[in-house]
């Protein structure tokens, strides 16, 4: 990375000039903001009273309080921030008028799990002004909540299945009683577990090549990294085998032409060396009935045929319910395939007109703002710090296009992740303090 100086003051930025100490979050903030975002990704909510997000809501009012609510909520509405912050609140005040018109209890929960909640995760994390080693932290307790899932995952599936060859990880998942373990320990649900696994891979990779210079740590995100890819292999969710290659992709192209280059080369020559291992794999007729069903003498993908159908299902519930919905998590009593396979018409059909617009317009922001950070990020550091936290809602959102993010678990406070993400992508990054007195050094800049 390189040297970073001094630039304007405004959240999202990384200062490199010295600001006043007492601007920054303590201590016992900071641990609260790491153990959010550890509770938040550990949590499968099977058991519900151990293993649950929503032991999140209990540290909340801690991480407020200890920056100071006036405080989060000047953040939150600052240049910048605002953009985001704005659509989050008429999206969460549209869901509340939803489930007014629509009063049932799953309507309810929804509201309170899907925005209320993670609203207030948002404004714990937004444009909060940190200094490197207690973002350290946070990002400690992310990632250990993320290894600790994916761990458990794939503990249940070895356990379950043994070593397994490439025919059992193709097909394992259609073996509902054997894959039931493995779903209670994650998250309950195979295609909820490749979406969770995007949600969190996204920001590891770009961490991994990155925020961390030293070795040891690298080392221990990758371990995290690969623990992930394997539950992707493991639960079989074609979508989001394709948002890893983007993922990978954005990784190659943040680390700037030359490092591509290098590892472009590296990549091509290990697959030309490994050709007679993989190649037979996914020439053989068995892969292509998994992955590529439609180009078999079949002709048909049974699943994309069903999510095509409830896709159809929920723009008719949509068309029959336009102003308001049939109300947030009400789509599994109208729809027979229980949600849309596609999150904008799942939100179209429970939030009506104006619910999906907003809903579009947040896709728009963040997506535009994962681009532009993506643009600059090889040579600014911190639009790279930018893009390491906009990346995972941006995948989540891009997995909703054929997958199921809205529809989790109200234990596992999904949208809280994606929300405390957003919210870290503003973060100030101030240089630390010098340990021995004196000027800052270069290693008290936040990047290096």
């Amino acid at each position: 990375m390189q040297q970073f100086s001094t630039v304007r003051r405004a959240p999202g930025h990384v200062m490199g000039g010295a600001r006043p100490r007492a601007s920054v979050i303590d201590q016992r903030t900071t641990f609260a903001l790491a153990a959010i975002m550890f509770t938040l990704c550990a949590a499968n909510a099977s058991p519900y009273w151990w293993s649950s997000g929503f032991f999140a809501l209990f540290l909340i009012p801690l991480a407020l309080t200890g920056r100071g609510v006036a405080r989060a909520l000047s953040a939150a509405l600052a240049p910048g921030n605002a953009i985001i912050t704005v659509p989050l609140v008429v999206f969460t005040g549209v869901s509340i008028l939803s489930t007014l018109a629509s009063p049932t209890m799953e309507s309810l929960r929804s509201t309170l799990f899907r925005c209320i909640f993670p609203f207030l995760i948002y404004l714990c994390f937004v444009g909060i002004e940190i200094n490197r080693p207690k973002l350290n932290i946070i990002m400690a307790g992310f990632i250990c909540g993320a290894a600790f899932m994916f761990a458990r995952g794939a503990f249940a599936y070895l356990q379950e299945w043994g070593i397994p060859d490439l025919q059992t990880i193709m097909w394992a998942r259609f073996d509902t009683r054997r894959m039931k373990t493995y779903q209670d320990v994650t998250v309950g649900n195979l295609a909820q577990m490749g979406s969770y696994a995007i949600l969190v891979l996204a920001p590891m990779v770009l961490a991994s090549v990155h925020w961390y210079r030293n070795w040891l740590p690298r080392l221990l995100v990758s371990c995290a990294i690969a623990l992930g890819v394997a539950n992707i292999a493991f639960c079989g969710a074609r979508t989001a085998v394709l948002c890893l290659v983007v993922i990978v992709g954005v990784a190659i192209v943040s680390a700037g032409a030359r490092k591509s280059i290098l590892f472009l080369a590296l990549a091509a020559g290990v697959a030309l060396l490994t050709a007679s291992e993989w190649m037979p794999a996914i020439s053989d007729v068995s892969f292509l009935e998994r992955f590529a069903p439609s180009l078999m003498t079949g002709g048909l993908d049974e699943s994309a045929e069903e999510r095509r159908a409830s896709i159809l299902v929920g723009l008719d519930i949509f068309w029959a319910h336009p102003v308001l919905g049939v109300g947030p998590g009400n789509s599994a009593e109208h729809n027979f395939y229980s949600i849309p396979h596609n999150s904008f018409v799942h939100v179209a059909s429970e939030l009506g007109l104006i619910g999906v617009l907003v809903f579009v317009f947040i896709n728009m922001v963040v997506f535009l703002k994962t681009w532009s950070a993506l643009r600059s990020a090889s040579a600014s550091p911190a639009a790279m710090y930018r893009l390491i936290w906009l990346f995972g809602p941006a995948m989540w959102l891009l997995y909703g296009f054929t997958g199921i993010p809205f529809n989790m678990s109200h234990a596992l406070l999904w949208a809280g992740i994606a929300h405390a993400m957003l919210g870290l992508s503003s973060a100030v990054v101030v240089p630390s303090p010098p340990r021995y007195g004196g000027t800052l050094s270069p290693r008290g800049h936040a990047f290096r």
